[in-house]
Protein backbone atom coordinates (compact mmCIF):
# COMPACT_ATOMS: atom_id res chain seq x y z
CA UNK A 1 0.00 0.00 0.00
CA UNK A 2 1.47 3.69 -0.74
CA UNK A 3 3.04 5.04 2.23
CA UNK A 4 1.16 8.17 1.94
CA UNK A 5 -2.25 6.82 2.10
CA UNK A 6 -1.00 4.55 5.09
CA UNK A 7 0.04 7.72 7.12
CA UNK A 8 -3.06 9.50 5.86
CA UNK A 9 -5.41 6.88 7.38
CA UNK A 10 -3.22 7.21 10.75
CA UNK A 11 -3.63 10.78 10.84
CA UNK A 12 -7.09 10.36 10.08
CA UNK A 13 -7.27 7.44 13.23
CA UNK A 14 -5.70 9.54 15.78
CA UNK A 15 -7.29 13.27 14.72
CA UNK A 16 -10.71 11.31 15.43
CA UNK A 17 -10.42 8.48 17.77
CA UNK A 18 -12.35 9.68 20.66
CA UNK A 19 -15.32 9.87 17.91
CA UNK A 20 -14.62 6.21 15.98
CA UNK A 21 -14.68 4.59 19.71
CA UNK A 22 -18.04 6.26 20.20
CA UNK A 23 -19.31 5.19 17.20
CA UNK A 24 -18.12 1.67 18.04
CA UNK A 25 -19.82 2.03 21.18
CA UNK A 26 -22.85 2.97 20.00
CA UNK A 27 -22.91 0.38 17.51
CA UNK A 28 -21.82 -2.53 20.09
CA UNK A 29 -24.66 -1.07 22.10
CA UNK A 30 -27.65 -1.73 19.70
CA UNK A 31 -30.09 -4.27 20.52
CA UNK A 32 -29.04 -8.14 19.51
CA UNK A 33 -30.47 -8.43 16.47
CA UNK A 34 -30.04 -12.24 15.61
CA UNK A 35 -33.56 -13.68 14.35
CA UNK A 36 -35.49 -10.47 16.05
CA UNK A 37 -37.19 -8.64 12.66
CA UNK A 38 -37.66 -5.79 15.01
CA UNK A 39 -34.19 -5.24 15.94
CA UNK A 40 -32.66 -5.93 12.79
CA UNK A 41 -34.76 -2.54 11.49
CA UNK A 42 -33.17 -0.88 14.57
CA UNK A 43 -29.23 -2.03 13.32
CA UNK A 44 -30.60 -0.86 9.64
CA UNK A 45 -31.70 2.31 11.05
CA UNK A 46 -28.77 3.30 12.74
CA UNK A 47 -26.13 2.22 10.07
CA UNK A 48 -28.45 4.31 7.16
CA UNK A 49 -27.97 7.69 9.98
CA UNK A 50 -24.28 7.07 10.05
CA UNK A 51 -23.83 6.21 6.25
CA UNK A 52 -25.82 9.32 5.31
CA UNK A 53 -24.02 11.64 7.75
CA UNK A 54 -20.96 10.62 5.23
CA UNK A 55 -22.67 11.43 2.10
CA UNK A 56 -23.25 7.90 0.98
CA UNK A 57 -27.14 7.56 -0.79
CA UNK A 58 -28.43 4.66 1.08
CA UNK A 59 -32.27 3.41 1.68
CA UNK A 60 -33.83 0.84 4.30
CA UNK A 61 -35.29 -2.01 2.54
CA UNK A 62 -37.95 -4.81 3.09
CA UNK A 63 -36.00 -7.84 3.36
CA UNK A 64 -39.46 -10.15 4.38
CA UNK A 65 -41.78 -10.18 7.94
CA UNK A 66 -39.18 -12.81 9.49
CA UNK A 67 -35.87 -10.05 8.79
CA UNK A 68 -36.87 -6.37 9.37
CA UNK A 69 -35.27 -3.95 7.16
CA UNK A 70 -31.94 -3.32 6.21
CA UNK A 71 -29.88 -1.00 4.19
CA UNK A 72 -28.34 -0.98 1.29
CA UNK A 73 -26.51 1.76 -0.80
CA UNK A 74 -24.27 2.32 -3.41
CA UNK A 75 -20.79 3.92 -2.18
CA UNK A 76 -19.65 6.44 -4.80
CA UNK A 77 -23.12 6.22 -6.72
CA UNK A 78 -22.52 9.91 -7.66
CA UNK A 79 -19.32 9.81 -9.65
CA UNK A 80 -19.06 8.79 -12.99
CA UNK A 81 -16.87 6.15 -14.46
Amino acid sequence: MNKKIVEDIKGYVTAHKEEIIQKYDEFINLPDFWRDAANVTVVGEWLKKEFDAEGMNCELVDAGPKAGKTVIGIVGAERTG
